[in-house]
């Protein structure tokens, strides 16, 4: 299993393209999450979908004798999100790596504009500015493409790493790391607290008092949403600003590469 993350036009998707047309000795597979958009779903209602994906998928070629792997393509912003794809490998035993697309947001807004569907401006600056570094994830080895110097991906060396994590897989956790990361009900008080200040952060500095109604309407439906989603995980945010995005989540839709 190996997740492809990084910016809107950062080469993700190009990428993994290129390694099914050119791997032979192993059998490569790509789920881009931009293929099954729906505008209609909420943005956390169709991450779960695609975490259903994967596992379906890994259930469904674990048992080959030859080699797979599953390219996982996603911006994958924040860290809970790069570690919900990693606890499949745990959970099934798998090899697993990632792949950082690193691009400055000036050449990804340069890159995203020549596109055919280019993603509006704000949407790729808001991306930018809320990445948590991949590199900083911890008991993962993350492999950097450094855009910014067009570096690329070399097959040879994605097949030196794939062979390499499937000598050394990864291991289920134990059961008492699993009961740490369990959602308390503390938890879940004190992320409330952080979202409602938020929130009234948010509502003081509205451009105007017409939209500080619906504004406060709107962000405390988020804030609901997202404490009703977090009961039901085994992670939460990893920090204040991870917190305070939850209320921009829904409103934020995948993009390709």
């Amino acid at each position: 299993l190996c997740l492809f993350s990084g910016l809107p036009a950062s080469g993700k998707t190009t990428a993994a393209r290129k390694l099914l047309s050119l791997s032979k000795a192993l059998s490569v597979y790509h789920l881009n999450y931009d293929d099954f958009v729906d505008p209609k779903t909420s943005y956390r209602a169709f991450r779960m979908k695609m975490l259903e994906k994967i596992e379906e998928f890994i259930e469904q070629y674990q048992i080959r004798e030859n080699p797979v792997v599953l390219i996982v393509d996603d911006n994958m912003i924040y860290r809970s999100m790069r570690k919900e794809v990693h606890n499949f490998a745990r959970k099934h035993c798998l090899g697993y790596f990632q792949v950082w697309f690193r691009i400055s947001l000036a050449n990804a807004l340069e890159k995203n504009r020549s596109r055919p569907n280019a993603l509006p401006d704000d949407t790729v600056r808001k991306l930018s500015s809320r990445i948590e570094d991949p590199s900083r994830d911890s008991n993962v080895e993350t492999l950097i493409i450094d855009v910014n110097q067009n570096q690329s991906l070399n097959p040879e060396e994605f097949q030196e790493k794939v062979g390499h994590h499937l000598k050394y897989r990864e291991s289920p956790p134990e059961p008492s790391q699993e009961r740490k990361e369990k959602v308390e009900p503390s938890d879940l008080h004190k992320i409330d607290l952080i979202l409602r200040q938020e929130i009234s952060r948010r509502v003081r500095e509205a451009p105007s008092r017409e939209s500080v109604k619906q504004l406060s309407e709107t962000l405390n439906t988020q804030r609901k949403s997202a404490l009703k989603s977090l009961r039901f995980l085994t992670q939460i945010p990893e920090s204040i600003d991870a917190v305070r995005n939850l209320l921009d989540r829904d409103c934020t839709k995948s993009s390709v590469e």
